[in-house]
């Protein structure tokens, strides 16, 4: 039987602001130009499962069970927060790309299948990820040296 790919959105408000913490202010306020203010977004997550359908239940897996573990590790710890206070988001650039990487860490070994993670920041903006990039592997050391190497 050919593989289902099956798709939950959940939405989110949070507020945020684009920071380098290993830039100078300054230059960081340059990099990230108005997004480096404190500001908000209305976050649209789309959470899809691939797999085969399961012959008893029909199902690749149950919405009920996709909504309440994507609610109890991702919805519940961001919503109506200042995602740059949030745990391990904490001392990253709180980017779309960023909070994929640090969801996808989070939901990979409750979701069997887990197949891929698109955010939308804006109606317009957003981005999709399907693993295995780690948070660990992320440095901003490297954004520093970037930046300092353009100049």
């Amino acid at each position: 039987m050919e593989p289902v790919i099956v798709v939950k959105e959940f939405t989110f408000d949070s507020a945020h602001r684009l920071d380098n913490p290993y830039l100078d202010p300054k230059v960081s306020a340059e990099l990230f130009g108005k997004c480096f203010e404190l500001h908000g977004h209305t976050y649209h997550l789309f959470v899809a499962v691939k797999g085969s359908v399961n012959e008893r239940s029909g199902m690749v897996i149950n919405f009920v069970d996709l909504k309440k573990i994507v609610t109890n590790e991702i919805i519940n710890v961001l919503d109506h927060k200042y995602l740059n206070e949030v745990g391990e988001l904490k001392g990253i650039v709180v980017t779309c790309e960023n909070m994929l990487i640090w969801m996808w860490e989070k939901l990979v070994n409750a979701i069997p299948n887990l197949y891929e993670l698109k955010l939308y920041e804006t109606p317009t903006s957003y981005a999709i990820y399907r693993g295995p990039t780690s948070l660990k592997e992320l440095n901003l050391a490297d954004t520093v040296n970037l930046k300092e190497n353009v100049r």
